[in-house]
Order: C-alpha cells, then structure tokens, then sequence
C-alpha cells in the first residue's frame, strides 16, 4: 500500500529538499565567494601604497638634491592619492621662524609669496600641533584659512587656478627626530574625492620619507661646502706659502748685495732680475743713478717720470714717506722711498708688465729701499768726512768765532771769497715757500762739483736757506772767473732741478775777522736785490746797508735802536696793529705820504695819523731830518737784527 504521508508532506509546487533547495553550508559559501573580490582590491591598494612608498624611499635616499627631492616627493603623493591633484611643501625657514613655500604643483608663481608662520592656515596648524589633518570639504578649508593675513589669503587666491579655491585638503608635519623641519599639504582643486584616513596615513609615511631625504641631502650640501671651502682654503695656503717662500728667496738674494757692497748698479740690476721688470735708483730728485743702461732707456725713464701717474704717485711717497703701488692696464707702479730718518734721499722705481706677484714685488722694492739708504748714508758720511773740516771752519767763521789756532785756517787758507745763493722755486704763486732740502742739496753738490776742479781749498754748507760756498783765493783772482763759475753753476742747478738761484760775490776778505760782516752782506744783497738782475750780483754795492751791519756788531747800538722803537713795537703787538709797517713803507717811499697810502691800500690820512702815533710813542718827529734819519737807522738795524743777523758778542 502506498505510504500517504509522505506524498501529503510535499506542498505542491515547492520543491523537495534534496531537489534544488539551498543548504546553510551552501548559503555560506557563496557570501564569501562574494565579498573576495573587494577585499582583493583593498590588498592590492595596501599593496600598491608600500609599493609605491619604496619606490619613494629608494629614490629620495639616492637623490641628494634637496629642490629635486621636494618636487618628487609632491608629485608622487598627489600620484597615489586618488583625489589629489595639486601640492605644496613648506620648509621652515630657520632665520625668520616662518613656513615658507618650497615647492609646489598645480597652484601658480604666487604661491612661492607664502611666508606662514606657525598655526597661520592649514600648513602653520600642522607645524604647531606635529600631527597631519584632513578638510573635507571647501567650508573646512576656509575656516582654517579664516586666521591667515590679508596678504597671505591675497597671494593664495593668486596662486589657486579656480575661483574657489580647493575643496578639500590635507597636511601632514616633516618630523626628523622630533625636529620639525617643514608642512606637507595636498590639496583636491578639479577632483570632487574625499581624502580618507588610509590617504592621510600613506601622506604622514611619504612626509616621513622626505624628512629623512631632506636632513640626507642637507647633510650633504653641507659636508660639500665644507669641503670646498677647506680645498679653497689649503689653495689658499698653498698660494701664500708659494708666495712666502719666493719673497724671502727674493729678500735674501737682495741682503747679498747689501753684505757685498755692490753698489747701486749692482742693486738695481738684481731687482730687476728677480722682478721680471724695468727697476731704477733715484735720487732725492728724482734724478737716475742707477737702472737700465739699454738703448733708449733714459728716453723711456724720462716718459715715464713725466706721465701723470708716475708723477702722482712720487708726490704721494715724498709726502708721506711710504711706498705706494699702482697697478693699471696690466702694468704695475711701485715707488718706494730710500730714507734715513726724516730725510728722504731718493726712490726705487719698478715697473712691471703683467706682474705675477705684485706684493712680492712691493716687498722687493722696499728691500731694495732699505739697501740703497745704507749706500747713500755711507756716500753722504764720506763726502761730509772729507770736507767736515772745511764746513766747521767756515760755520765758525760766519758765527764771527775765530779759532785761535793759525794751524785751524789750514783747511781753508784766507784770505776768502764768498757767494751766498738764495733760491727761488719753479712755483711763482708761492712766493713763501720754504727752499726744498734736496734742492738745497744739489746745489751743493754741483757747486763742489764745479769749483773742485780748481786748485784751491774750497767748501759749499748750508745756512738756513741759503747755500754759502768759500774758496781760498789770491789776490790776483780775476772777480770776471769768479762770476763765470757762479753762472755755470746756476744755469746747471737750473737745468737739473728747474729752481733759479741767484749769488751774491764778496770782495776777497783778507782778514779772517770780517768774514762773519762780510756774510751778512752777501746774504742781504741776495735777498733785496731785484731778480730781474743776472745770476750773480756785486755784494758791495749795498751803500748805506754796509754801515748798517757794522754797527750791528756793537751791542750798544742794536740795544738804543730797540728801545727807540720799543714803544711802538709794544703797541703793535698788543693791538695788532701797523704802525711799524706803515713807517718802514714811507721811508721806502722817499718819505712820500701819498705813495706810502697807495702801497698801504689806506687814506693820506690814515698814514698821517699813524706817523703822528709813532711821534707820540718815540719822541720823534718825521718831519725833522736828524729824527727821521735816527727812525730809519732804528728800524733798519732791528729788521737786520731780527731777520737772523749776526748778534752781538
């Protein structure tokens, strides 16, 4: 019989259990099979991601270019993040303490105007908390934006490429062993994704990456300046050593001609040598003794002292004593001086083509300075030996202290002519200028020169400003030679240095007691006498002059003639007043009140009440002949007095 309960059991149209109804074994199997796909796909993105970061790490520790590092670490972050499309890093500028744009993509030049400081924007919030953020959306953005300045906001509006700036963003710090070293900040401008909290993780990782990469290429920026400086520096060193040891090679082959004693040719010709140049030897006037003896080189010594720059630079060492250099075209000038104490006894001239060691050079030229003054001192100690007697002589009898001794006057036998020169410099507009020593000096030696040759002892010294020279004489002594080797030696002063200079010649002095008056003469006569005159005028044709200095050899009468004019001197003084100028002009004027007033600049007048002034203050009258001539005769012996004359013993 047919079992019922079975077929009953079955609901029609429902299948059967084992016909196509599904299992809980089964029902678990696929749910599972369906969700392997997405979780494939989230393994992959992870996979992609650390990929993606060590290929970042491989290639920022292999780069050591901090910009190229900056710009591959923003491209490949906005590469792997989905919505990303523009970026920006921020370093920290260690001088102003401000965030400042280092690079960027996707945003215009503007951006590069950023300067933030911490918690400014977005990037400053970053830096002061160390921790990335994410906006999600424009309002976000703009709130976090809302406590930049007004010229930040401005800048960045300039820089965004749409009108409303980004719609969503995310930072991230550049931490290095806790030092904050920098923002990351990515931004989504065209892209309408969401940054996630995976997007920010991969940012803070890539942001790690670069703090490392940066404080690597840093490093090695700074190992690299290090090590071209410490190769500039041992260049350096090396140089100056190079320098050093050619200088004091130079100096010591220089010292060996000072301990030979070669002389100046022999100086000249080794600094030359060892200069690689054209070197010379001056004179206090700049005159050559020693230096290139070739054909044509005085030619080129004497364009080259008349240039302007060499002539510039010897006014500037005669001033102040020190050596100078100048280098101009590739051509090198150094003028050092040659001087023994305050007196300046010449030059050492060099000039160089292309000098490859200008201060070696410098040093060489004062070397050879110090060698030549050593020469020039020797060559002043003999020459000052050989006539010392005959100067001292001449000095004690100018100063009317004769030597009691006959056998003293064998140095310089009277009976004696003298010729006292007076010079007067090329610089008309100076008419005060004081005689130049070295001026002085050569005329000096060219009188020694020219009067040596004769027979008779013979001295030239210095007096002041004037050069003396002495000769013994004979009473035969024709005064036509005399006045003939005078102009000789005037015309060659004239003609070495450019400076006139005139002599006044003495009658022959027999009597050694008369040499001192007979001085004082010449030099007086130098000094009145016009220049129009020729170069040597007649000392004994001074007139009434005469008598003035021999009366200036009593004591009584330069004392009355003081104090006869005492009173009006005082006045003077004490008031800065004219009245001795004024009497001195009207007896040069012939007693002449108009033409005294003419010269004085002043009214008739005044020249009348001044005379008056001076016949209240000395009790003498210009109107009497005896008071005037006693006036005249005061006032020439105190001038005469004053100016240097001889005073009484």
């Amino acid at each position: 019989m047919p079992h019922r309960g079975t077929s009953s059991s079955i609901a029609p149209g429902r299948p059967a259990h084992g016909a196509g109804s599904a299992t809980p074994g089964r029902m678990e199997r696929r749910s599972i099979l369906a969700v392997a796909p997405g979780r494939d796909r989230a393994r992959d993105d992870r996979l992609n991601r650390l990929t993606t970061l060590l290929e970042v790490a491989r290639m920022l520790t292999a780069e050591l270019d901090l910009s190229e590092i900056v710009h591959q670490v923003l491209i490949r972050a906005i590469a792997v993040i989905p919505a990303a499309d523009a970026g920006t890093l921020y370093l920290l500028d260690p001088v102003s303490g401000c965030l400042v744009a280092s690079d960027s993509v996707g945003f215009g030049p503007s951006i590069y105007k950023l300067s933030l400081k911490p918690g400014e924007a977005a990037a400053g919030r970053a830096f002061i908390s160390g921790r990335g953020a994410i906006y999600p959306s424009p309002e976000t953005v703009q709130a976090v934006v809302a406590n930049a300045t007004p010229e930040t906001c401005h800048n960045f509006r300039q820089a965004s490429p749409g009108p409303r700036g980004p719609k969503a963003a995310m930072t991230a710090p550049l931490v290095f062993e806790g030092t904050l070293l920098g923002v990351l900040v990515i931004d989504a401008i065209r892209t309408r994704g969401n940054f996630t909290a995976a997007d920010l993780s991969m940012l803070e990782d890539f942001a790690q990456i670069a703090s490392i990469a940066i404080v690597n290429a840093r490093l090695y920026g700074s190992e690299q300046t290090k090590r071209v400086r410490l190769e500039v520096l041992n260049d350096e060193i090396t140089r100056q050593r190079d320098e050093l040891t050619r200088r004091l090679s130079a100096l010591n082959s220089m010292s060996e001609i000072a301990r030979q004693g070669l002389g100046l040719e022999a100086l000249s010709g080794r600094l030359a040598d060892l200069t690689s140049s054209r070197a010379f030897i001056l004179d206090g006037l700049a005159k050559a003794r020693a230096g290139d003896t070739a054909p044509g080189a005085k030619e080129l010594l004497k364009e080259l002292l008349e240039s302007e720059r060499c002539a510039a630079l010897l006014r500037r060492v005669g001033d102040d004593h020190h050596p100078h250099a100048i280098l101009e075209g590739g051509r090198q000038l150094v003028i050092s001086p040659i001087v023994s104490g305050p007196d300046l006894l010449g030059y050492v001239l060099i000039e160089a083509d292309e000098p490859a060691s200008p201060h070696v050079n410098e040093a060489l030229a004062e070397m050879a300075a110090l060698v030549a003054s050593t020469v020039f001192v020797r060559e002043r100690a003999l020459e000052d030996g050989l006539v010392r007697r005959r100067a001292d002589l001449l000095e004690r009898l100018l100063e009317g202290d004769l030597p009691k001794s006959a056998s003293s006057f064998r140095a310089l036998p009277p009976p004696l002519r003298l010729a006292v020169g007076r010079l007067r410099p090329a610089e008309a507009s100076r008419p005060g200028r004081p005689a130049d020593g070295n001026v002085l000096r050569e005329v000096r030696a060219i009188a020694e020169q020219i009067l040596g040759g004769q027979a008779a002892a013979t001295v030239a010294a210095i007096r002041g400003e004037h050069v003396v020279l002495a000769w013994s004489a004979t009473q035969r002594e024709s005064r036509a030679k005399s006045v003939e080797r005078l102009e000789e030696i005037a015309a060659a002063v004239q003609g070495s240095t450019g400076t006139r200079v005139r002599f006044a010649l003495t009658d022959i002095v027999a009597d050694p007691h008369l040499v001192a008056q007979v001085y004082q003469e010449a030099r007086l006569a130098s000094e009145i006498r016009p220049w129009t005159e020729g170069a040597v005028v007649d000392a004994g044709g001074l007139g009434a002059y005469r008598l003035i200095i021999g009366a200036m050899s009593s004591r009584q009468v330069v004392e009355f003639s003081r104090r006869t004019l005492a009173k009006a001197i005082e006045h003077d003084r004490k008031r800065n007043g004219c009245l001795i100028d004024t009497l001195r002009t009207y007896l040069e004027k012939g007693s002449s009140l108009s033409l005294a007033a003419q010269a004085l600049g002043v009214h008739v007048h005044t020249v009348q009440y001044r005379l008056g002034k001076i016949e209240e203050l000395t009790r003498l009258s210009h109107h009497n002949p005896e008071d005037r001539l006693t006036l005249e005769l005061a006032l020439r012996i105190v001038d005469l007095s004053s100016a240097g004359g001889p005073h009484p013993a």
